[in-house]
C-alpha cells in the first residue's frame, strides 16, 4: 500500500471533500468531525474503522488525529496549468519554486502560507527535493487542495520557460539586496525562489534569477528556517499586489 496516497490529518481530510477530490474511502480509528461525515456520506465515500494501531503502524510519527483518506495518485501539475490558472484568475501570476528543499514540515508549512498569500502554485524537482506525501499534505493543513503543484525534471530549464513567458525569477539569500527595495517587481509576474535547508539556492538556480532578495536582520542570529523566510518574502509580495496597507 503507497502511504504517498493518503491524506491525513482532520482539517486536511475535510479540505479534501470540499475541494471535490475523487476520494477511495476514508480510514479513521475515532470518532469523526460531524462535517467530515456529512461530506462523506453526501458524496457516498465509505468510512472503514480500525484500531489506531493499524494507522500507526502505517503513518509512524505523522500526526494523522486518527482520520486519514485514501486517494488516487496525486496528479501533479504543469507550468503552464499554473501560469493558464493565473491568467483565469485576471492576475499576475505568482509562483514559489521550492529548489531541494526536503523536509516534508517545511513544505507543507510553505504550502499553507502559499495559499494563504494567493500563490498560484508551487514548483518542485523530481530530484533532491521531498514530493508531496502524508506528512506534507498534513502540515499544508488543506491548502495543497487549492494550489497547483509542478513536478519537474530540471528546475533550471523551468526558470529558462518562466522567463520566455515574463515571469521574473526571484531569488533569496542573506547576501540579496533588501526586499523592500522591489515593490514595483512585486507587482508584476513573479517566481519566488525559496533554497533548501541549511545550503539555500543552488549555483545553477541562482545564475537564473533576474533578483535575489533578502529580509533585514536585526538580532544576532542572522538566518531563519525555510518556512518561516518564505512566509515573510510571501508577505511582503500580497502585501504590495493586493494593496495591503503596512503598520
Amino acid at each position: 500500500m503507497d502511504s504517498n496516497n493518503f491524506v491525513v490529518g482532520r482539517n486536511s481530510v475535510l479540505e479534501l471533500l470540499k475541494n471535490g477530490a475523487e476520494v477511495n474511502f476514508v480510514l479513521c480509528s475515532s470518532k469523526l468531525p460531524r462535517e467530515i461525515l456529512r461530506l462523506a456520506s453526501k458524496r457516498k465515500v465509505p468510512i472503514k474503522y480500525c484500531d489506531s494501531s493499524k494507522i500507526n503502524s502505517m503513518f509512524g510519527r505523522v500526526n494523522h488525529q486518527g482520520v486519514v483518506a485514501q486517494i488516487s495518485s496525486r496528479r501533479y501539475s504543469s507550468i503552464e496549468d499554473i501560469l493558464n490558472y493565473a491568467k483565469k484568475k485576471k492576475s499576475p501570476p505568482f509562483l514559489i519554486i521550492l529548489d531541494k528543499i526536503q523536509d516534508p514540515h517545511n513544505f507543507g508549512a510553505i504550502a499553507r502560507t502559499a495559499e494563504c498569500m494567493g500563490a498560484h502554485g508551487i514548483i518542485i524537482g523530481k530530484r533532491n527535493c521531498v514530493s508531496v506525501n502524508p506528512t506534507v499534505e498534513k502540515c499544508s493543513c488543506g491548502a495543497l487542495e487549492y494550489l497547483k503543484i509542478a513536478r519537474v525534471d530540471n528546475l533550471g530549464q523551468c526558470c529558462d520557460f518562466l522567463k520566455k513567458n515574463q515571469v521574473w525569477i526571484c531569488g533569496t539569500d542573506a547576501k540579496g539586496e533588501n526586499l523592500n527595495n522591489f515593490n514595483d517587481v512585486f507587482k508584476g509576474p513573479i517566481a519566488l525562489v525559496i533554497g533548501s535547508e541549511g545550503k539555500g539556492m543552488s549555483k545553477n538556480i541562482e545564475k537564473k534569477c533576474d533578483f535575489i532578495f533578502s529580509i533585514p536582520m536585526f538580532g544576532k542570529i542572522n538566518s531563519l528556517n525555510a518556512s518561516v523566510a518564505a512566509a515573510i518574502f510571501m508577505y511582503k509580495i500580497s502585501e504590495k499586489r493586493n494593496k495591503i496597507c503596512s503598520f
